[in-house]
């Protein structure tokens, strides 16, 4: 289960439970690539990665990228609402790799900090990681 969106140029939306938000090019620029952003420690989806997400997405220059970007509860908003431990993200963030694996060639993942953690738990859960680089 993910949040997705068809979009001609990158637009932010909203996260809702299923915390990963999948940017979809439309028309005939089906992207056989993703890429994931996973934010670190005190980070936030779209806060920490600034207009990354949207230069890989609007580059006119290369084959057509889809964008994902990976939020859980950090920081404050760890005090507001309760943060689960690092394997239990993981646990969510392979979830949803697996639903997005039918769709992609290929899956990068980007991370930063406690992103990093994350998605190298997450890349020990999945039988259907060919290597890790």
């Amino acid at each position: 289960m993910v949040n997705a969106r068809n979009q001609w140029r990158f637009k932010k939306f909203r996260f809702d439970e299923a915390r990963l938000n999948l940017h979809c090019h439309r028309g005939d620029l089906r992207a056989k690539r993703l890429i994931v952003f996973v934010h670190g420690l005190n980070g936030g989806g779209y806060h920490t990665w600034g207009k990354f997400p949207q230069f890989v997405f609007d580059d006119p220059l290369r084959d057509p990228v889809d964008v994902a970007l990976f939020d859980y509860f950090s920081g404050l908003r760890r005090r507001i609402f309760e943060r689960p431990p690092v394997p239990v993200i993981a646990q969510i963030l392979t979830e949803r790799l697996q639903d997005l694996s039918k769709d992609y060639d290929e899956i990068f993942i980007i991370a930063h900090s406690l992103g990093g953690l994350i998605s190298t738990d997450t890349l020990s859960l999945n039988p259907w990681t060919v290597g890790l680089w």
